[in-house]
């Protein structure tokens, strides 16, 4: 399972280098960029959009990231509870049997 897991990992960063590839090729023209208060210099089209995916990317992963800290967090203060409310009914348990005799 975990060779053909790598296996598609390897097959699908393939693929996208190749769709990187071709993309390139395909958009050679030079366009300058004009964001509001500053103007970027002119570069392939396709060097612009590889960029703005790339910033994309990264704000996505960054913003996940603190969401998936966020959801650990809660499942950890979930298990502490969790841990406590078992030693309390094996207390229960425990005090029921000695009563009950």
């Amino acid at each position: 399972m975990r060779i053909l897991r790598s296996l598609l990992v390897g097959i699908v960063l393939l693929l996208a280098i190749i769709a990187g590839a071709l993309f390139s090729i395909q958009n050679t023209a030079s366009v300058s960029l004009d964001l509001l208060f500053i103007e970027l210099p002119a570069r392939p089209v396709s060097l612009w959009l590889l960029f703005m995916l790339g910033i994309g990317l990264t704000l996505g992963l960054v913003a996940s990231t603190g969401l998936v800290w966020r959801q650990k967090a809660a499942m950890l203060k979930q298990q502490r509870e969790n841990s406590r409310l078992q030693m309390e009914l094996e207390k229960l348990r425990r005090a029921g049997i000695t009563s009950s005799e």
